[in-house]
């Protein structure tokens, strides 16, 4: 991947923060209303709440489609994608570290100095307060050719993680479409709703809520759009991995050639830390009095 790939990775989606309690499981739209302010300021006049929630079942599983900030919405465990040899704090990882403290993101610095990298699928889960759990899956960056299975892989294990740990409710974040994600949003919706149906199909039953955000309102309207047709249209029933595409050329061409090697971690160091210093810049004007009526502070 070239220096250029990969600063066009630095666009993502960025969750923020609110407060969730265990075992409660509100319907959708009262999901949607309890930001419903906040998205539509943050936002413009492009209200995302007018994408109206949308409800499916996968086997005794139940699918929750929604936007907005994933630490919104009340749940007993909270999904948060990590790299496979470091910690995320940035994106929803910061999103977790405002709202629920540190203490997920010690842990799994504290797993990858004890036991070394991870493998990339793998769920590992942390207790947090309130007997909230966050489950952590090592899916960030995999690249282009394993990330597709990697998300069906983590979605499933976090899934059984979450069931052994007696949870009724899950929230995810759209996997894989992340500033170094490499999946368009279908193909993340295909892989998600694969590795729920592995689950469903064992016998599993919980109640997932996949949030969708993004900063571009057309983008999180064309997400969102993404995730609804393959739910309601089951394409995602037997899907097969797939080579990574988003980063494709208008005629569906990988722009990197396949058999370049990954970039040199240097490339990759520099793009983290000037995504997480993006976020930061951002984080910082929001919480500027005057402007934080305008990012609904």
């Amino acid at each position: 991947m070239s220096i250029y790939g990969v600063s066009q990775k630095l666009s993502g989606n960025l969750a923020a923060t609110s407060s969730a309690s265990r075992n409660h499981q509100p319907a959708p739209q009262a999901q949607a209303d309890a930001f419903h302010q906040s998205l539509k300021v943050r936002f413009g006049s492009s209200d995302p709440t007018e994408i109206q929630p949308v409800q499916g079942k996968i086997g005794d599983t139940t699918v929750n489609l929604t936007v907005g900030d994933m630490t919104a919405i009340p749940a007993s465990a909270y999904v948060l994608p990590e790299f496979n040899d470091s910690a995320s704090d940035s994106g929803v990882g910061g999103a977790i570290i405002r709202k629920f403290g540190r203490t997920a993101l010690n842990d799994y610095i504290h797993l990858l100095q004890t036991r070394g990298p991870q493998q990339y699928g793998d769920a590992h889960v942390t207790p947090i307060q309130d007997g909230k759990y966050i489950i952590h899956v090592v899916s960030a960056d995999s690249g282009r050719d394993k990330e597709f299975k990697t998300i069906q892989d983590s979605v499933y294990h976090a899934l059984q993680q979450a069931q052994e740990k007696g949870c009724e409710s899950i929230v995810m974040p759209t996997l894989g479409t992340g500033a170094l994600g490499d999946l368009t949003d279908e193909q993340s919706a295909k892989a998600m709703l694969s590795g729920i149906k592995k689950f469903a199909d064992e016998g599993g039953h919980l109640t997932i809520t996949i949030a969708v955000a993004d900063l571009n309102p057309n983008d999180l309207q064309k997400k969102f759009q993404a995730f609804q047709n393959v739910l309601e249209s089951g394409s995602y029933v037997n899907a097969k991995p797939e080579v990574g595409t988003r980063w494709a050329n208008p005629g569906g061409v990988v722009q990197e050639n396949a058999n370049v090697p990954p970039p040199p971690p240097t490339v990759q160091a520099t793009a983290q830390r000037s995504h997480t210093f993006l976020e930061s810049f951002i984080n910082w004007l929001r919480n500027l009095p005057i402007l934080k009526f305008f990012f609904g502070g």
